[in-house]
């Protein structure tokens, strides 16, 4: 069955449908997803660089929109303190770490 091409895109369903409602918690897990990618190919220090960008923008995204989807765990007041903190602490040991000797 085919669905009514005259609906707005958060309206639909399906994969189109969910990336036009959810796009900014698509948009944090890519981030991660790709941060994840990169340590798993051995580039931790990059992999865990991006890790933690994704999750300082899935906080700045929590803070500045209206309706985050899914992003929203809890009141805004404690996710984006704990997004922010979270990947500044991550970025912060990842560039820490002394390399490979």
């Amino acid at each position: 069955m085919t669905e009514p091409t005259g609906l707005p895109w958060r309206q639909r369903t399906g994969p189109l449908g969910l990336l036009a409602r959810q796009w900014p918690w698509c948009l944090t897990v890519a981030l991660v997803a790709a941060g994840l990618v990169l340590v798993v190919l051995r580039l931790w220090r990059p992999g865990c660089v991006l890790v933690g960008s994704g999750a300082l923008v899935g906080g700045l995204l929590r803070w500045r929109l209206a309706d985050p989807g899914i992003l929203a765990v809890r009141r805004r007041r404690f996710d984006v303190p704990c997004y922010l903190l979270l990947g500044i602490g991550v970025i912060v040991f990842a560039l820490w770490v002394p390399g490979a000797v």
